[in-house]
């Protein structure tokens, strides 16, 4: 709440079953937030603007093959737009739509060229132990 009172006009978190309660405030406040599932999307559509979709088949295909090679190792494994196993996730408003009718297709096509940028590596984010203060 902190966030919209100061004027964020979208807030975003990885809450898990916290989620709800931040998309009904983002619903409450007239701003928008992305979901964790279609059921997040159902909550409020008109305030979410996306959901990640986690796409857990792939990730544990890629865990297999790796297995199976003998390349799997007992660590963190993270995955993006430019693992080979696949991202780990979509960004999904529906089944056909990345987006809720509020994202404008300039955004939307923003985004895509941000995900692509990421897939071939012009894009990097380098991720500290400092950055993450104990989360990876």
């Amino acid at each position: 709440l902190a966030l919209i009172a100061g004027g964020a006009a979208f807030v975003y978190g990885k809450l898990n079953a916290r989620q709800i309660g931040l998309i009904q405030a983002a619903k409450e406040k007239g701003v928008y937030s992305s979901g964790r599932s279609y059921g997040h999307v159902a909550a409020a559509p008109e305030a979410v603007v996306t959901a990640t979709i986690e796409n857990w088949p792939s990730m544990y295909v890629a865990a297999a093959k790796a297995i199976k090679a003998g390349t799997f190792k007992p660590t963190l494994q993270m995955y993006g737009f430019d693992s080979p196993g696949g991202s780990g996730a979509d960004l999904l408003y529906s089944e056909t739509k990345a987006f809720s009718p509020a994202v404008s297709a300039a955004v939307a096509g923003e985004v895509e060229k941000t995900k692509k940028s990421f897939a071939s590596g012009a894009l990097q984010v380098n991720v500290t132990r400092e950055d993450a203060r104990g989360g990876v």
